[in-house]
C-alpha cells in the first residue's frame, strides 16, 4: 500500500526558527512499512506546506499524522481537509499526545489512533487494511466508536517494544530535507534515539 506521513505544521511557526529537528519518528514509521514492501513518502509540511498537493501526486491509500500536544487542533484540520478532497483516505493518529489522551483525536475524519509506540502498531493497520481484517484486533488502538456512541473503542494495550527490535530509521525519506534541519547554532543535524519515553 502506499503510505504517506506527514510532520505536521508547527502551531508556532516562529519556534522553527530556532530549532528544526527531523521527523525521526516518521523515519522510524517509515523504514518498518518498508520492510513490508510498502511505498512510504515523509512529507514534512514545516517545510512543504502544500499537503493536499502531495496527496494529489503520491495517492495514498493510508495518511499518517504525529504531533504534540500543541499541536492537537492543526492535525485535526489537516484530518479534515484530507478527509474533505479524499474521502476513502484512512487517517491514522499517533505521537505523545495520542497516547497520553487518545479522545481528543475521536474524530470522524480520525480512522485510528495509536496508543504507544507505533512502528509495529503501523504495520499491522496496513496489512489488516490490505487484507481487509478487523482493526479491533491489533493492539494498542483507539478506534472511532461506529454505533455512534460517545467514547471510543480500545484494542487490548500493546506491551512495551524493546527498542532494539525496532529498524533503523530510514533517513533517505527526509533526504530532500536534510539541509533545512538544525538547533540553534548546529547544523547540520542528525537525531538518535536512546531511550523508551521520560523518566
Amino acid at each position: 500500500m502506499k503510505v504517506l506521513l506527514i510532520q505536521p505544521p508547527s502551531q508556532n511557526p516562529f519556534s522553527d526558527r530556532f530549532y528544526l529537528f527531523e521527523p525521526l519518528a516518521m523515519e522510524y514509521l517509515g523504514a518498518g512499512l518498508k520492510l513490508e514492501g510498502h511505498q512510504v513518502e515523509i512529507l514534512d509540511a514545516r517545510l512543504e506546506p502544500d499537503i493536499e498537493e502531495a496527496c494529489r501526486r503520491f495517492r495514498p491509500e493510508v495518511a499518517g499524522l504525529t504531533g504534540f500536544t500543541n499541536q492537537v487542533n492543526v492535525i485535526k484540520e489537516i484530518a479534515a481537509r484530507l478527509k474533505a478532497l479524499f474521502p476513502v483516505l484512512f487517517v491514522v493518529v499517533g505521537g505523545h499526545h495520542a497516547t497520553v489522551q487518545p479522545e481528543d483525536f475521536n474524530e470522524p475524519n480520525i480512522d485510528a489512533v495509536v496508543i504507544g509506540e507505533g512502528v509495529f502498531t503501523l504495520r499491522e493497520i496496513v496489512s489488516a487494511l490490505a487484507a481487509r481484517t478487523p482493526l479491533s484486533e491489533i493492539q494498542g488502538l483507539g478506534l472511532p466508536n461506529e454505533a455512534g456512541a460517545a467514547g471510543m473503542i480500545f484494542s487490548a494495550p500493546r506491551p512495551y517494544t524493546d527498542l532494539n527490535d525496532l529498524p533503523f530509521p530510514d533517513r533517505s525519506l527526509t533526504s530532500r530535507y536534510r539541509k533545512h534541519y538544525f538547533s540553534e547554532w548546529v547544523k547540520p543535524l542528525a537525531s538518535v534515539r536512546t531511550s523508551l519515553g521520560c523518566t
